[in-house]
């Protein structure tokens, strides 16, 4: 009989002491106005939900499960009804990745029954770059993903199913393409552990990815289709088009994809595979990874093939995974190939981490000719943020900004640019002026507050800052506050009437 694991303190100590850096970094940059329209997003309809208005979002103008099927966010309401400050959601959102680092040291004691090799493995995951710079780049629910896919598939090795199906049914809730991963862990199920298990897991996964896009989420949105496809639309204008080009034309499309700007989605798979010494290939287990690879190199939006953004979370986490069960099946035929293994991903690990995580944490990007700068900015860097580089004037004048906002009363409708709207969702209407103006098309604002940066560079206004201010005296709006070039509106009167704001874009 096996000795019941134990996970040791000084495990315990590392993963609080990185929460604690990791959520202070996050909520720091937060309170110097750095963050950005995630979190401003993210909080807006949890704090609408406490108050009354069910999931939605002003922002968005729709209820935001029909943007993002986000339904395990209610676990959250408690949490949050108790301390409703944004501290709160980068808390547990930190709390939902560091408890995935004990999952993986479970496991890998598990299979490898050696505390210093878990130890390592442990330690590796949590310096991994995905992991530490997705943790100080705003709010996203992926987070809550990783635990629950981990104990999903430690169950079903484990053969307790009840288990299984309670992890796999909340992953499938915690965003709406969850379910096409949930998919590929029933086609590995039924592969390699128990055919009836994983059947149910794939009929399951294909009814609710049905149900979830084509029934739940159309219902929500006004457009009646799924927000995110443009970031697909080469591909087809539906997901019936887009599935029915993959199926027929697998090659052409996808060489298109991986020759795309330079192989960049070579290097991005690559470069994820070679953080784990290549060891996931080792592993069936790796399949499971598919749907979001491809959802990731598929994509228009660039950052979903930037290893630092929070898309390549689920990966990272099931190629660790699978990097365990690799090493497991080389302990058992060769134990000084093992240890050579382990000492070579220790090194590999920490070369990547120092060159591809602490650099650009440090310093806001990092040279090398695998990936391009664009993936990464002055959000990752703590020089900028102990230097308190001010990229826009919101930084510079961020907490009397803050004071500013604490004044206007709850119930009022409130308008902002991108980096001070984080700080507005707290008020009865919280909108955001880029969104807006480019992915709702709208011409015109009806909101009695308006807190503009003029030095934000996603402020659609194209006039100089002295027209920008008359335009809005002249329109029924009075200058209560101003700082640099940054300015708060308020109606003289209030009414709906709609201004236009056109004529600043031109």
């Amino acid at each position: 009989m096996k000795e019941k694991i134990r996970i040791p303190k000084y495990i315990y100590i590392i993963v609080i002491i990185y929460s604690i850096i990791f959520f202070s970094f996050a909520a720091i940059r937060h309170n110097n106005l750095q963050s950005n329209w995630d979190v401003g997003i993210s909080e807006e309809y949890v704090w609408n939900t406490i108050n009354g208005k069910f999931f939605f979002s002003d922002d968005l103008e729709l209820n935001y499960l029909g943007n993002h099927f986000h339904p395990i966010q209610i676990l959250m309401l408690p949490a949050y009804y108790l301390f409703p400050e944004t501290e709160t959601m980068f808390l547990l959102q930190t709390l939902a990745l560091t408890l995935s680092s004990l999952i993986i040291y479970h496991i890998s004691q598990k299979k490898l029954e050696n505390k210093t090799v878990s130890s390592i493995i442990t330690i590796t995951y949590l310096i991994h770059p995905t992991i530490m710079l997705s943790l100080i780049l705003d709010l996203h629910f992926m987070f809550y993903s990783i635990p629950l896919i981990l104990l999903a598939i430690y169950f079903a090795e484990e053969n307790k199913w009840t288990y299984y199906w309670i992890f796999l049914v909340a992953s499938i809730l915690v965003v709406e393409y969850i379910s096409i991963v949930t998919l590929f862990m029933g086609i590995y199920i039924f592969i390699s552990k128990n055919k009836k298990q994983g059947l149910r897991t794939i009929i399951v996964s294909i009814l609710a990815f049905i149900i979830i896009i084509q029934v739940i989420m159309p219902t929500l949105n006004p457009s009646s289709k799924y927000t995110h496809l443009d970031r697909y639309n080469y591909l087809g204008n539906n997901i019936k088009e887009i599935a029915t080009n993959l199926m027929l034309h697998p090659i052409y499309e996808f060489n298109k994809v991986f020759t795309y700007n330079n192989f960049e989605n070579s290097r991005y798979i690559l470069l994820m595979l070679g953080f784990n010494l290549f060891l996931p290939l080792g592993s069936l287990l790796s399949i499971i990874t598919i749907p979001i690879i491809s959802i990731n190199i598929l994509s228009l939006n660039y950052s979903q093939n930037c290893y630092s953004f929070y898309y390549s979370l689920i990966i990272v986490s099931i190629f660790f995974y699978a990097t365990i069960k690799s090493l497991e099946k080389i302990k058992r035929k060769n134990i000084h190939l093992f240890k050579k293994m382990i000492v070579a991903f220790l090194i590999i690990s920490i070369i990547l981490s120092i060159k591809f995580g602490f650099v650009p944490l440090i310093n806001g990007e990092t040279k090398s000719p695998i990936i391009e700068n664009k993936c990464f900015n002055n959000h990752f860097s703590i020089i900028n943020l102990i230097n308190k580089v001010k990229s826009h004037d919101s930084i510079k004048y961020g907490s009397e900004i803050k004071e500013q906002i604490s004044q206007i009363p709850e119930n009022e409708s409130v308008l902002s640019t991108f980096h001070i709207y984080s700080q507005t969702t707290h008020k009865n209407e919280s909108r955001n002026l880029r969104n807006q103006f480019f992915s709702l098309k709208r011409q015109c604002i009806v909101e009695n507050y308006f807190l503009y940066d003029h030095t934000d560079s996603f402020s659609p206004f194209k006039k100089n800052f002295t027209d920008i201010k008359q335009y809005f005296k002249d329109n029924n709006y009075n200058i209560i506050w101003e700082k640099g070039e940054v300015v708060i509106f308020k109606k003289e009167h209030y009414n709906r009437e709609c201004l236009n704001i056109i004529p600043l874009t031109k």
